[in-house]
């Protein structure tokens, strides 16, 4: 799967967690790991291992996959019904 596709489906169940209401996670998915991930890569690859604007890029891949990964988990585990559930 290319990146393109990873960051389509990253940003799809963003929004579907939002749609059902579970929007501090999703935020706090999406958030924490753009900032633990691009910056460090493109501090890390770009600047120390030499790889200059590749870092950054590589960085947000990783961000996509991982942030897509913990949505996902977080889609298939179903604790977010609880709260889009009628009472």
């Amino acid at each position: 799967m290319d990146s393109t596709a990873r960051h389509i489906l990253s940003l799809h169940r963003r929004g579907a967690l939002r749609g059902a209401k579970d929007v501090r996670i999703a935020a706090a998915i999406g958030i924490g790991t753009m900032w633990l991930f691009i910056p460090t890569a493109a501090w890390f690859l770009g600047r120390q291992a030499g790889l200059g604007a590749l870092g950054g890029w590589v960085g947000f891949l990783c961000e996509t996959t991982v942030g897509g990964i913990l949505v996902w988990l977080r889609w298939t585990k179903g604790s977010w019904r609880k709260n889009y559930a009628p009472k």
